[in-house]
C-alpha cells in the first residue's frame, strides 16, 4: 500500500468510518463449519446469503463443500452448521462449478431464522466486476484464529473474521487478485496475522468494491484461493452467478 492510501485510509479510521465499513462486510460473511459428536471441528469455509429479485442463496467456494463432502464420507455423523443455523450443504445445492470454483445452495428458513448474520440485496444484479484499481474490502474467518471452549465437549467454537483492505492489481471479467504483502498491508484493527499467514478458511468470503466516501460498500465478488508463499488473495467476479443462482458454464 503507497503512502497517498495509508494517509487517507489513517484518515477514515480515524473517523471511525472504517471500522463501521469493517463491520458491515462482516455482517453479511457467516462460517460454514462442521463437526462430530460436538467434540472437534473438523473444517470451516465462509458463506454470505444474496437475495435478488429471482431468489434467495447462499455462496462459497466449491473447494469448502468438496471437503465437507469428503470429511461426511469419513465421518458419517458430521453436523454442519452456517453460523449458528443448522445446514446440509449438499441437499441444498443449486449450482457448483469446479472450474469457476464456486457453489450456491437455497436457503433453508431455520437456517436464516439462526444464522445470526445479515442477506445482502444488492441494488441490481450482477454486480459490476471489480477492476483494476478499485479499492476493495474482503474478509473470511480463517481455521487459524477458530477457538473452542474447553473440555472434551465444547460448548462454543468461536471464529475471528479476518478482514483486509486493499486495491485490485490485475483483473479480468472473471476474476481478480491483488498482494496483501505483509511488509506494508493496511492492518489498524486487533492483532495482526504474521506474514505468510494460512488463510484455509476464508474461502468464499465476500469482497466489495470500498467507496468510502458514500459510506458504502459494493458486493463484487468472493475469495476463492489464498496463496500463503506469495502472501496473494484471488476472488472470482460475483457476475458468474446469475440472480437465480445458477453459475456460469466453464468456458470452451
Amino acid at each position: 500500500m503507497d503512502k497517498a492510501d495509508r494517509e487517507r485510509f489513517d484518515e477514515l479510521e480515524a473517523s471511525g468510518l472504517l471500522e463501521k465499513l469493517r463491520l458491515r462486510v462482516m455482517s453479511f460473511a457467516a462460517p460454514i463449519w462442521w463437526e462430530v459428536g460436538g467434540r472437534r471441528v473438523l473444517g470451516n469455509g465462509t458463506m454470505s446469503v444474496i437475495r435478488t429479485s429471482a431468489a434467495t442463496f447462499g455462496v462459497t467456494a466449491n473447494h469448502v463443500l468438496s471437503i465437507y463432502e469428503r470429511h461426511k464420507a469419513e465421518e458419517p455423523h458430521v453436523f454442519c452448521q452456517l453460523g449458528s443455523g443448522p445446514f446440509d450443504p449438499v441437499e441444498n445445492i443449486i449450482a457448483r462449478s469446479r472450474h469457476w470454483d464456486l457453489a450456491t445452495f437455497r436457503m433453508p428458513a431455520q437456517t436464516l431464522r439462526h444464522w445470526e448474520r445479515e442477506v445482502l440485496v444488492p441494488d441490481e444484479w450482477p454486480p459490476a466486476p471489480i477492476r483494476q484499481g478499485d479499492a476493495i474490502i474482503l474478509g473470511g474467518y480463517p481455521e487459524n484464529r477458530r477457538t473452542q471452549a474447553p473440555g472434551p465437549k465444547p460448548a462454543t467454537m468461536s471464529p475471528e473474521f479476518v478482514s483486509f483492505i486493499s486495491r485490485a492489481e490485475n483483473w479480468s471479467e472473471n476474476h481478480m487478485a491483488f498482494c496483501f504483502d505483509s511488509t506494508s498491508w493496511y492492518w489498524p484493527q486487533g492483532k495482526g496475522l504474521d506474514a505468510q499467514p494460512e488463510l484455509s478458511g476464508a474461502s468464499g468470503g465476500p469482497c466489495f468494491r470500498l467507496v468510502p466516501e458514500r459510506d458504502r460498500i459494493e458486493l463484487a465478488g468472493f475469495i476463492y484461493e489464498a496463496q500463503t508463499a506469495y502472501e496473494l488473495i484471488r476472488v472470482r467476479q460475483a457476475a458468474l452467478i446469475s440472480a437465480d443462482g445458477a453459475i456460469a458454464p466453464d468456458p470452451v
